[in-house]
């Protein structure tokens, strides 16, 4: 009970540490919405998307075609991922609601790099510069150091070192259109409680002009109450979304082998061991420390939606979070998903601690075909096993058991 009431008490004291949050990244085409108010340069864009009917998405390309007749258009999917240029159109084409952004082309005569970050070494705001930009920032930094700039930005107030960074980025003098554009980039900064704002590049053009080809801006999810004209609609992976709605801590990941556990640690530690049997993670999904069955039924319902599992790993230390609940939400998810024609892929199922004994007997005496243990690397070697479909999965170079008596 006294166990309880501290949980409860830290959650109302620390009311941001109940779920956790994917910040909100914005597509290319919102991020230089948001520059454009800010008055920073950008290429003229429209905007079209799949839902669209073709007459429709001809007329959009084709006016701006005609406002640009000397100029290539450029077309860049909006999808959250780098690296969209050196990409091709998939042979299947675009499918639920994608956007596509087309530009005008311009002709570049130099790149560089200009981007705010927070810095968690001195725990503040960075302005962040390099003459070298149009390619990955961590690749410079790793091969070229010295070719970085940070300046530490005290509030939207700093004064710009405008000598210093012109100097960084090889202009021979301060440039005024770059100034203009660094006090808007560290505006939007903070008036929008942004984690990140970066262009890249920020370019030169033939025509003398400093114009922001690529954006990026990172959004605090703590702050959208302030930022009421941020959705996370468009932005957010439709599982993602789901955990949201049901208090879930969701990161959707590229891997085979779901997994559903309770506790932050134990789903990275987890995930380190499916690695360990040379498996992949398909997503993070912690229940946290209280859930109920009908939570513990939706994340295996939206685990269950990813096509690329191929296994689930059921992973439960019960301690305030009994395990007779999980085993009641798993029971009542299977049947719904059997309801809806949706066959689950082999679920693992490892529990240990509080109601232990009620849980597997609500498992056993509900037939369904969990492969139950109480041993964590069994359980996931056994995971690994069934998403690759090899029975002789490695093992690993450590063993991982734990029980109730351990953990006192």
């Amino acid at each position: 009970m006294l166990l309880r009431q501290r949980v409860r008490l830290f959650k109302e004291a620390f009311p941001w540490a109940r779920v956790f949050r994917a910040h909100l990244h914005l597509h290319e085409y919102e991020a230089k919405n948001l520059l454009k108010m800010a008055h920073v340069d950008v290429q003229p864009f429209v905007v079209v998307d799949a839902s669209m009917d073709r007459v429709e998405a001809e007329s959009i390309v084709k006016t701006l075609a005609a406002a640009y007749p000397n100029d290539a258009l450029v077309v860049k999917a909006q999808v959250l991922a780098g690296g969209r240029g050196k990409g091709r159109f998939p042979e299947s084409g675009l499918h639920g609601g994608v956007k596509v952004m087309v530009a005008k082309s311009v002709d570049i005569q130099k790149e560089t790099y200009l981007a705010i970050v927070l810095d968690r070494r001195t725990r503040s705001p960075m302005l962040i510069c390099s003459p070298i930009g149009g390619i990955d920032i961590e690749k410079v930094a790793a091969e070229n150091p010295e070719a970085i700039l940070a300046v530490p930005l005290d509030g939207a107030d700093t004064p710009i070192p405008m000598e210093l960074i012109c100097r960084h980025l090889g202009l021979p003098e301060v440039d005024v259109e770059i100034h203009r554009q660094i006090a808007a980039l560290i505006r939007i900064f903070f008036s929008s409680d942004a984690l990140q704002v970066e262009i890249n590049p920020l370019a030169m053009l033939t025509n003398g002009k400093v114009m922001a080809i690529d954006s990026k801006i990172e959004i605090d999810d703590a702050a959208l109450f302030r930022q009421r004209g941020f959705s996370t609609a468009s932005t957010q992976d439709k599982r993602e979304a789901a955990a949201s709605a049901l208090a879930l801590s969701f990161v959707n990941l590229s891997g085979t082998v779901g997994s559903l556990v309770n506790g932050a640690g134990l789903a990275m530690a987890t995930m380190d061991l499916i690695k360990e049997f040379n498996g992949s993670a398909a997503n993070f999904l912690d229940v946290g420390g209280s859930a109920s069955a009908s939570q513990v039924a939706g994340g295996l319902h939206i685990i269950a939606s990813d096509p690329n599992v191929r296994a689930i790993f059921v992973n439960i230390f019960g301690g305030i979070m009994r395990c007779d609940t999980v085993a009641s939400g798993l029971i009542s998810a299977y049947r719904l998903l059997e309801q809806k024609g949706i066959v689950l892929p082999p679920t693992i199922v490892r529990l240990a601690g509080t109601r232990l004994e009620e849980a597997t007997a609500l498992i056993k005496d509900s037939g369904l075909p969990f492969l139950f243990t109480t041993d964590l690397s069994e359980g996931a070697r056994l995971a690994v096993a069934a998403a690759t479909r090899d029975t002789a999965a490695p093992a690993p170079s450590f063993r991982c058991t734990l029980t109730a008596q351990q953990i006192r």
